[in-house]
């Protein structure tokens, strides 16, 4: 059991409205009033709580973590906080202890964001300082990189998650967008500015439109607005750029303050996609037109908007209403699945077949409305960034909210799931093909993200597979239609509800001390009342609430411990005209909840206030004394009225017993069972006790107790200067008085001596020695703060002053050195013995149950622990019951074994033994389990396309079939240069990859050969007689293009978990891909009302090689425009081109001189009319047009066309010049050049995901067959060998060696000569 130094929070204030960050390392943090939380989300437990010091904490802000984990670089937590002082801390939460502190003179801070997306920027912080200052910040330094003023007051900011060098910032009065923005230098140019406008006659609050692009002034007054039919206020678009107030003003339109939007947020599922949050509505604007494409409305019987939380693996939003209801919308269907994965594609010039529709969303389903007081509200509500399927909300009371998105069916088999004898994934995937609908019993993945409990919105379930075997989608398929009753499918279930300490708490009291015969069975409990008559029970060696109890009906005034499970409890209610109040005293059993009135004033009548209660040192005698009225002594066993004294005994201000000296009394336990029978057996048994007292003249009186019986002793008169005494503590020979005029005094009982010390500091509230023996330390609460005294030397050896804003209640002690005490923001802290800290380092922390954290761990434990999560080829089997290493570092392997068996997720330790994917799928939920951002992204991405690879070979039919082998020597020749073993996804099996060098050619053979049954090569794969694919048209066998033509029904085959959605943009499936643009436009085409947005639609149309709408999109321009003759031209000449003549020839000339004389767009459009849009996407790379050429490649371009643009795009971004290595690794995996991808993994010191990925490959059979992978392959082992020998996993070192060739071999030496 650990007592370290920490802090429990209480409730919240208005200021922290808005500061929750939930980070990917899957920890909340949050801000209550001037501390950060850092809470773990599955158990809500209080991990660490830092204090700001200065100022109520406005923002926090996770940090991103590096994509390279090492010994020099290891998992860390680092969380940047900002008050409303303008102080931002960045704060290492491991370790409790501030990293950098900076600040720009007093700005307060309005809104700040990591750059950690960017390579080389993750230590980066984006910060905007009121009232309108935009700068860069290095966190790790606190330097100041660039800092931009601008002209309007900013409220907010957002990044772009598909790109950063774009920024959108609410004003008070406009929209600013910032196209250029740079961690570098500050922007050069000025933001575009955008205003919301509104209909005359809407009501208030709900804006009808936002921006459009900037136009020309010929633009302006030329055009004649294509205006759209509908009543929609959201039709309606305004241009009001640059232009004042007063000349923005049109008929029937009216500007709207920005203020009104409560939000500014871009989705994460789809490019170009930006939301303005509104009270009853949110706006969705599409920027790269900037139109407003489509809403989310409100429903009449539902409470406005808050807060909207986009997700990124599907198209959903999360929002969050005013009464605390969390409801999830999803995207309605707006994709066709039978063009998506037709047979033909998209072809350039076929008519688009896609409706305008608006973006809308829908219901699928809301949590529970919260029973919230006027006083309560929520403050913060986040969502959980790796699994997007949990929400969390902050009240302002204190209490943290776990809702959990689940499904109602969780045994239901979704749809294409191989049989379950299914072992290595080539099996798995030949069996994703073969295998009949009953078969398909398991899922390939645990539950455990949004993209595993709900399909894309294109994605078809199993019942909407035509009849007829073809397996070709009969109907588009959606969201909506996967959750036809989305009540019965997905439900907000309350997972998580967390009780910190209550507001406006009155008192705190500990359970007595830590004794050597209590030893075994004590717990640091504290007892807490507050105002509403609650009494919290806390455990400070965890920081838990272990207990509540609702016992009394006015305001708790204080607490006393009669045992450790047993405490005594008093409050009374306001005074009434008379001065009089209705007390209650009760005791409360803990272990039992049961609570026994000992006294209480009767319904109607009054009495004095209750001031005081004092238990024996020996727990045998409760004295009471009220307000005015002669003292009350208790049986504390019996709990009986032993005397009450006479009127005119003393009035007492202060009293204390005397330090325990006679035997112990019997059981209180057993005592407080008996009943009225035995009291005159109790009242014999009760031992003398001595105590004192200081009455109204501040003279010191002793008394004897013994039953009912009083004696009283000496009285020791008032000395000059001492005030009216308020507390009293006796322990040993010394007994300490604190008065109201801050007076300290000393009375040394064995040298009848005493001393005076003046403090200065005040009204001395509390004072108590400490516990232990022959322990003098006291401490003396004032009203500003605790002073630490020692009462033998009579100095003071440590102080602590609070602010006036946040003073102390109470204080007690918890050991012999270190006090805890309550503040008046609520907050329960333990102090050091220096009273300089109340937080520890998180190793110095116990915790009330183990929670998986590998960013608080030891960081070669936590390296180690990843690298057997993701394979384990050294062992004969896969197992997370023993990990098996060479060494004989015990500490290490007890370290591993104790988190992945107790605090690994329990669903987590019985899937990764039998993950049917193999090691990618491994890697894939330990990148999930470690919050590994980029990881997760690259192992998602590789998964679908080492399975779509796969699915190739499989689908390809060979004219010679060759016999299956039957044995394992049919496939190992004699040139056999290494041999090792993979382990299966079924316990206790294996698998052999052999490595083979052809003698006679220089190409790199790799098969994977099962031990134990004949051999499913990949080459030699048959098909089984009447499967789908036996089944396939004589013309369909003969197209050599399987980009198209053999994945048409990829949906079908791939789980759903695997496919990329949109999200993925330029990553995911080509035919994807235009059907998604495809549709873009046609929303577009529906919406254009100004000249320059029409003319943008119409190039868009001849770039999708939509010809035949852009001619008729041409012909509408009015002939009082400028551009009518240009237009009609233009539409003569795009509907007269031809495929082949003289014309080819001399539009490519043309189109190359407009591109020499810096006439790019308009060359480039001449090239797509001619259909040469390869030479097309070549010239806009050669002018620097990387983005537009990549777009230009996927919408415009065949799989096998599009890969040299996106090649070309890839090898840029890995150029020195741009050093964005991991977006070009996750091109080349969706070209599918995983030679490529190893090289760029080991360029970036990324062997583990290297070797990881190799071995991915060759457990899929897709391992590129080339002599240059053979280098590569021996590269990764030796440079994974070296880490794993520098984290003393010896035998798992040796293992690569044992297969990297002459340098394995040579590493191998060293490694055993080091051992």
């Amino acid at each position: 059991m650990k007592i370290s130094p920490r802090t429990v929070p209480g409730s919240l204030c208005s200021q922290n409205r808005g500061s929750a960050d939930w980070s990917w390392q899957s920890m909340l943090a949050y801000g209550c009033r001037s501390l950060v939380v850092v809470l773990d989300p599955r158990t809500l437990q209080v991990v660490q709580a830092v204090d700001h010091q200065t100022g109520f904490v406005h923002k926090v802000k996770w940090s991103p973590q590096s994509s390279t984990h090492t010994l020099g670089d290891p998992y860390t937590l680092r969380l940047a906080a900002a008050d409303t002082t303008g102080r931002i801390i960045v704060w290492d939460i491991n370790q409790a202890a501030p990293r950098a502190e900076f600040s720009d003179s007093s700005k307060s801070v309005v809104d700040m964001s990591w750059l950690g997306s960017q390579s080389g920027c993750r230590d980066l912080l984006a910060v905007i300082h009121a009232p309108s200052t935009l700068a860069v910040w290095n966190a790790d330094s606190g330097v100041c990189c660039w800092r931009k003023t601008l002209t309007e007051t900013i409220l907010s900011l957002s990044f772009d998650p598909f790109d950063f060098s774009r920024l959108a910032v609410r004003a008070t009065d406009c929209l600013l967008l910032i196209n250029d923005f740079s961690a570098a230098k500050a922007p050069p140019s000025a933001p575009l500015r955008y205003f919301t406008t509104m209909a005359t006659g809407q009501r208030a609050g709900t804006p009808s439109s936002v921006i459009a692009p900037p136009l020309s002034a010929s633009a302006l007054g030329g055009s004649s607005p294509r205006v759209d039919r509908r009543t929609k206020a959201l039709s309606r678009v305004k241009q009001l750029v640059g232009a004042s107030s007063s000349s923005r003003s049109t008929d029937g339109v009216v500007d709207v303050p920005m203020s009104d939007c409560l939000q500014v947020v871009f989705l994460k599922a789809c490019r170009h996609h930006i939301c303005l949050v509104y009270p009853k509505e949110v706006l969705i604007i599409d920027l790269s037109v900037q139109q407003t494409v489509g809403s989310i409305y409100n429903e009449r019987n539902s409470t406005p908007f808050v807060h909207v939380m986009p997700c990124q693996q599907r198209d959903i939003v999360f929002c969050l209403h005013e009464s605390g209801v969390v409801s999830m919308r999803s995207r309605n269907p707006y994709l066709d699945l039978s063009r998506v994965y037709s047979h033909s594609g998209i072809t350039p010039g076929s008519p688009t077949s896609a409706t305008a529709e608006d973006v809308m969303y829908s219901v699928h389903c809301q949590s529970d409305a919260l029973r919230l007081s006027k006083a309560t509200t929520v403050a913060s509500a986040v969502v959980c960034p790796v699994d997007e399927r949990s929400v969390s909300l902050v009240l302002t009371d204190g209490r943290i909210l776990v809702w959990d998105l689940l499904s109602t069916q969780p045994n239901s088999a979704p749809a294409r799931m191989p049989p379950a004898s299914v072992a290595t994934p080539i099996e798995v995937t030949t069996a994703l093909l073969t295998s009949a609908e009953g078969e398909r019993d398991r899922r390939l993945f645990p539950s455990m993200c949004l993209c595993d409990l709900l399909p894309p919105q294109w994605a078809m379930p199993p019942e909407h597979v035509a009849p007829s075997g073809s397996r070709r989608p009969t109907s588009p398929v959606s969201l909506t239609d996967s959750l036809s009753a989305p009540s019965s499918q997905v439900q907000f279930v309350l997972t998580g509800l967390s009780q910190l300490v209550i507001a406006n708490a009155t008192c705190i009291r500990m359970c007595p001390p830590l004794t050597s015969k209590n030893l075994a069975s004590y717990v640091p409990l504290c007892a807490v009342g507050s105002t509403s008559g609650i009494i919290q029970v806390f455990n400070l060696s965890t920081g838990q609430l272990s207990r509540q109890y609702a016992v009394h009906t006015f305001p708790v005034k204080g607490v006393e411990w009669v045992s450790q499970t047993t405490f005594i409890s008093w409050a009374f209610s306001s005074p009434n005209s008379t001065g009089l109040v209705r007390n209650e005293l009760l005791t409360v059993d803990i272990e039992t909840g049961r609570s026994r009135v000992i006294r209480a004033t009767s319904a109607g009548e009054g009495e004095s206030p209750l001031e005081g209660v004092k238990v024996s040192a020996m727990r045998q005698y409760l004295t009471v004394f009220l307000k005015d009225k002669p003292l009350e002594i208790w049986d504390v066993q019996s709990l009986t009225l032993l005397r009450q004294m006479k009127e005119k005994f003393p009035v007492g201000t202060a009293m204390e017993w005397s330090p325990a000296r006679s035997r112990r009394p019997t059981s209180d336990k057993a005592a407080l069972s008996e009943g009225s029978s035995s009291e005159n057996k109790s009242m014999q048994s009760l031992v003398r006790e001595h105590l004192v007292m200081t009455d109204t003249e501040s003279c010191l009186r002793h008394y004897i107790i013994e039953g009912a019986n009083i004696k009283e002793g000496s009285k020791i008169p008032a000395e000059g200067g001492i005030g009216l005494v308020s507390s009293i503590s006796w322990k040993g020979e010394r007994i300490v008085l604190g008065d109201v005029d801050g007076g300290f005094h000393i009375w040394d009982l064995k040298g009848k001596v005493s001393r005076s010390i003046p403090t200065h500091r005040g009204v001395i509230k509390k004072l108590r020695f400490g516990p232990g023996k022959g322990n003098q330390m006291i401490f003396i609460q004032h009203s500003d703060g605790i002073d630490m005294w020692d009462a033998v030397a009579t100095e003071i050896f440590c102080s602590f002053r609070s602010t006036k804003d946040n003073p102390i209640v109470d204080v007690d002690w918890v050991t012999s050195d270190k006090p805890v005490a309550i503040f008046s923001d609520g907050s329960l802290r333990l102090f050091d013995t220096q009273l300089k800290k109340t937080a520890s380092p998180i190793s110095a922390l116990d915790y009330d149950s183990p929670f998986f954290s590998p960013h608080t761990m030891n960081s070669k434990a936590a390296l180690s622990l990843r690298a057997c999560l993701q394979h384990q080829p050294w062992n004969q089997a896969y197992t997370l019951d023993s990990i098996d290493d060479a060494d004989e570092n015990t500490g290490l392997v007890d370290k591993l074994m104790e988190v992945s068996t107790v605090n690994l997720p329990s669903d987590m330790k019985h899937f990764f033994p039998t993950a049917r994917l193999g090691t990618a799928q491994r890697c894939l939920i330990a990148a999930r389990l470690f919050g590994d951002e980029w990881e997760v992204q690259f192992w998602e991405v590789a998964l679908f396309y080492i399975m779509k690879a796969r699915l190739r070979k499989n689908t390809a039919v060979h004219t010679e079939r060759q016999p299956s082998p039957r044995s394992v020597h049919d496939v190992i020749s004699p040139e056999l240069l290494a041999t090792t073993r993979i382990p299966s996804s079924q316990p206790g099996q294996h698998v052999d990859y052999v490595f083979r060098l052809k003698q006679d050619s220089d190409s790199l053979d790799l098969k994977l050969v099962p031990s134990s049954r004949p051999v499913a090569s990949d080459t030699l794969m048959p098909t089984p007689v009447g499967s789908p694919l036996a089944e396939r048209r004589e013309s369909d066998v003969a197209e050599e293009d399987f980009g198209i033509q053999s994945l048409r029904n990829l949906p079908q085959y791939v789980p759903s978990e695997l496919l990329l959605d949109m999200n993925y943009d330029v990553l995911c499936e080509t035919s994807l891909y235009q059907c998604y643009e495809l549709k873009r436009l046609s929303l577009h085409d529906a919406k254009r009302s100004t000249y320059e947005q029409t003319k943008l639609c119409a190039i868009n149309h001849i770039l999708l090689g939509q010809t035949d709408r852009a001619v008729q999109i041409l012909l509408e321009t009015e002939p009082e425009n400028d551009n009518y003759l240009a237009d009609c031209l233009r539409a003569c000449l795009t509907a007269s081109i031809r495929s082949s003549g003289a014309s080819q020839s001399t539009i490519k000339l043309v189109a190359t001189n407009f591109i020499a004389n810096e006439r790019l767009d308009e060359g480039i459009r001449l090239l797509c009319l001619i259909h040469k849009s390869v030479d097309a996407c070549r010239y806009l790379q050669t002018y620097g047009k990387w983005d537009q050429s990549v777009w230009l490649a996927k919408v415009s371009l065949s799989e096998d066309d599009h890969g040299e643009v996106i090649g070309r795009y890839a090898d840029h971004l890995s150029s020195t010049a741009v050093n964005d290595k991991h977006q070009a690794a996750l091109l080349h995996l969706s070209l599918e050049n995983f030679a490529r991808v190893v090289e760029l993994l080991l360029s970036m010191q990324h062997a583990d995901m290297a070797v990881c990925f190799i071995e991915s490959c060759i457990e899929f059979g897709i391992l590129p067959s080339r002599k240059a992978m053979a280098s590569l392959t021996e590269i990764a082992f030796t440079e994974y060998a070296k880490s794993l020998h520098s984290l003393e996993m010896t035998k798992a070192a040796l293992h690569y060696c044992s297969i990297a060739g002459e340098k394995g071999r040579l590493l191998a030496a060293w490694i055993s000569h080091q051992e």
